[in-house]
């Protein structure tokens, strides 16, 4: 499957639609293979809903601009080649919700351009990768990943420009990898990797100052990199049976 871009269905959406409000798009997919759902929001206190089941090789693209939306995107096999895009721009105190749940091959691409944005993500089996960008102050990034099957990869890439942002990463089950960059003032990174086979991985950088970043990884053949650039910082490292 092609990795989704929404630059045409940005220009398309800032040319042609006035700015509404308090609008609610729902889609429900079923029973359905090579699916694919679109939904584009302009204004304020917008709401998309879209859910794929039962099914494989699906997209869901979801675009909002401005500000107070919430976007939720659910994915349920059995098969797999499942992918989100949600983007959210221009505005404050939007929500993102993705959830990906069994076959294999999840992919997520998250970016929120604003302040006080939400981000929670849960893609849960094989094969799974998520990206996720947040530009701006106090925003939250929760994202939980189990990877159930040897010999495949469960990655994180997380990266987050702002004062006072918090990064949380639970990741269960075989070879999980995270990547996570802060960069300006009293931000959080929290790392938690369990139940693993033959390794966790997770590298962690912040620049600026008051930044606090934690790692906790369980079981045997671990590696955890952390680096920070700035003064009253805080790093801690937590490796155990």
């Amino acid at each position: 499957m092609k990795k989704i871009n929404m630059f045409l269905v940005m220009f398309l959406l800032s040319a042609g639609m006035a700015f509404a409000q308090s609008n609610t798009a729902t889609v429900d997919q079923l029973e359905v293979d090579d699916s694919d759902v679109t939904i584009a929001q302009q204004g304020s206190d917008n709401t998309a809903t879209a859910a794929q089941n039962d099914g494989f090789d699906f997209d869901i693209r979801i675009l909002q601009v401005g500000a107070n939306h919430e976007a939720t995107a659910t994915q349920n096999g059995p098969n797999g080649n499942m992918e989100v895009q949600i983007h959210q721009i221009g505005g404050d105190n939007n929500t993102a919700n993705v959830t990906q749940n069994r076959g294999q091959k999840h992919w997520a691409d998250v970016l929120q351009d604003g302040s006080d944005n939400v981000l929670n993500l849960l893609q849960d089996n094989t094969d799974t990768e998520a990206t996720v960008k947040q530009l701006g102050i106090g925003n939250i990034a929760e994202l939980t990943h189990i990877n159930k099957q040897f010999n495949e990869t469960s990655v994180v890439d997380l990266i987050q420009y702002g004062d006072e942002n918090y990064a949380f990463v639970n990741m269960e089950g075989f070879g999980n990898n995270v990547k996570i960059y802060q960069e300006h003032d009293n931000n959080s990174a929290y790392v938690t990797q369990s139940l693993n086979v033959y390794g966790n991985n997770a590298d962690l950088e912040q620049i600026g100052y008051s930044n606090t970043m934690t790692v906790n990884q369980s079981s045997d053949y671990n590696t955890a990199n952390l680096t920070q650039h700035g003064d009253n910082n805080t790093a801690t490292v937590m490796q155990s049976d």
